[in-house]
């Protein structure tokens, strides 16, 4: 019973703060899938963990998996599993032009840096040579742009009908 109290009032402060013009309010962005990069034998590794605000920049270094190795592609997920079969490919690109070596040797740094518009730029670099390449993925929800023009319209007086809705719920609480 105190919690639902708790949960109520709680919202309620937030659609009064979201709808109130006078308050300077803003929500803070966040990843709402953890971002991983493909690994060797289909699985994943996480570089940013999911509810992480936005913009955030992290980097990861990885080694190459096969001696003289002159190409690696870096795949990028979204998801929460630890094989690139539970998770959404976002995008993918190769990286070429760094030191060529054995097993383990060649050392990658891989960095997701997303901005405020959820633009994931995804860079590999040669941590010995500083040879860099880079490629920019847009984060959806699968989602077109006409389905998201199409939803918010469909949304459009809703903001204000929720708000009343959550103080009647408070005065009758």
């Amino acid at each position: 019973e105190v919690a639902d109290q708790v949960v109520s009032l709680g919202a309620a402060l937030q659609a009064h703060a979201l709808v109130d013009q006078a308050t300077e309010t803003f929500l803070v962005d966040v990843t709402p899938l953890s971002l991983r990069i493909g690994t060797v034998g289909g699985f994943t590794e996480k570089i940013i963990d999911k509810n992480t605000p936005i913009p955030i920049e992290k980097s990861k270094t990885f080694t190459t998996s096969r001696d003289g190795q002159d190409r690696v592609k870096i795949r990028v997920y979204q998801g929460e599993s630890s094989k690139v079969d539970g998770c959404e490919l976002l995008g993918e690109f190769e990286f070429t032009g760094f030191r060529i070596g054995y097993r383990g040797e060649v050392q990658i740094q891989v960095t997701f840096e997303i901005d405020q518009n959820g633009i994931v730029n995804v860079s590999a670099t040669d941590l010995e040579t500083g040879q860099k390449t880079s490629s920019a993925i847009s984060l959806s929800s699968g989602l077109s742009e006409q389905d998201i023009l199409q939803a918010m319209d469909d949304n459009a007086g809703l903001e204000l009908a929720s708000f009343f809705a959550v103080l009647i719920a408070l005065v009758n609480y």
